[in-house]
């Protein structure tokens, strides 16, 4: 009975593998064709398409522009004198990402009128950022040399002999002596009584510091006693500045913030 049944079942068999060994060969073809043409796994044609996005931010602004007072080197004060003309140098401004902007000036000066005065510059980039900046301008009433208390000819004793004056002024600063009259009594009788004289202006600085400030500040004392000078009647061709130079002296800090007035005589 059992080899009966065993005889019965082989050819299914055989058949049924015959099947298999062609369906298998199928598929293997049939991956084989689809790896080839890309659409196995992995393969491009099996790819979702990747689309690259450039996104550009801009970060925010938050610097305000740069403001540079015109003229130096102390253009953010400025001294005048009763009468002075005034003409404002104005600012320039560089935003750090518009470029140059536009400065806008606030401010009046009048210089009949002695006071502080100040102008504003004020400027504003495309971002909002607004800055400011400004300068002081110092309208001072002068004082007048008073008439000296002596007989102007009674000042120089000694034939032969000319008048000078020696100018001591507070640490920085270019404002005059209280004592300015009365030091300079002597010089400004002999430049009135003699008009082929001239006046020989020399501000002396300290070596020690800055150099470009110190050699500014006795520039500007020199400047203020040459008004003084002019204002009591002494022409400007008849006033002589002298470049100022380090004092060398007694190593008495006065002596480096002074001006020299001398008198040059030609004969």
């Amino acid at each position: 009975m059992t080899d009966t049944n065993e005889a019965y079942s082989t050819p299914h068999w055989a058949g049924f593998q015959s099947l298999w060994r062609s369906v298998a060969i199928i598929l293997f073809i049939l991956l084989l064709l689809m790896w080839l043409l890309g659409y196995g796994p992995g393969g491009k044609s099996c790819q979702v398409p990747v689309k690259t996005v450039e996104k550009i931010v801009t970060a925010p602004d938050w610097i305000a522009p740069a403001i540079t007072l015109n003229t130096s080197p102390d253009a953010s004060v400025v001294r005048l004198t009763v009468g002075d003309d005034y003409v404002d140098a104005g600012a320039a401004a560089v935003d750090n990402i518009d470029g140059e902007v536009t400065v806008t000036t606030s401010g009046m000066v009048d210089t009949n009128t002695p006071g502080e005065y100040k102008i504003t510059y004020t400027v504003t980039d495309a971002a909002g950022n607004t800055a400011t900046k400004t300068r002081t301008v110092v309208v001072e009433n002068i004082a007048k040399v008073a008439e000296p208390a002596v007989p102007p000819e009674t000042l120089v004793t000694e034939p032969g002999i000319l008048p000078e004056a020696r100018l001591y002024f507070d640490l920085d600063s270019d404002e005059l002596p209280v004592d300015i009259n009365l030091t300079l009594s002597a010089v400004i009788s002999y430049l009135r009584l003699n008009s082929n004289a001239t006046a020989v202006v020399s501000g002396y600085h300290d070596p020690s510091g800055n150099y470009a400030y110190n050699q500014d500040l006795a520039k500007r004392r020199a400047q203020r006693v040459s008004k003084l000078l002019q204002e009591i009647g002494v022409s400007t061709d008849r006033i002589v500045f002298v470049k100022p130079v380090e004092t060398t002296g007694s190593n008495v800090p006065e002596e480096a913030r002074r001006v020299d007035v001398s008198i040059r005589r030609q004969e």
